[in-house]
């Protein structure tokens, strides 16, 4: 856990391709202060927290931007999905009845 929070210490948001401070102000506003955070967010409620400066499609390039970030610096596995992801797969698991009434 130590390595992990150092990693994610030496990632500033200002890496981050394609972000202009007018987005870290709108950012930092909403209490998005590191890169992990934005990682984890949504693009289409993330575009309507700050639309007045982003849109969907650049709120999308911004987080997979800071994803890819974080995989690089080993924070994220290779394997980052989101909620509507595994639920998709879930979803797609193939069940084998056993016979059982129950």
């Amino acid at each position: 856990m130590v390595r992990i929070s150092s990693r994610l210490k030496e990632v500033i948001m200002e890496k981050i391709p394609d972000i202009t401070s007018d987005i870290l102000d709108k950012l930092r506003k909403l209490n998005i202060n590191s890169v992990y955070q934005l990682a984890v967010q949504s693009p289409s409620e993330l575009a309507l927290g700050i639309s007045d400066v982003l849109d969907v499609e650049l709120a999308a390039k911004l987080i997979g931007n800071a994803r890819r970030i974080l995989t690089e610096n080993e924070v994220l596995s290779r394997e980052f999905s989101t909620a509507d992801d595994l639920l998709v797969r879930r979803n797609n698991i193939s069940r084998y009845k056993t016979g059982s009434s129950n």
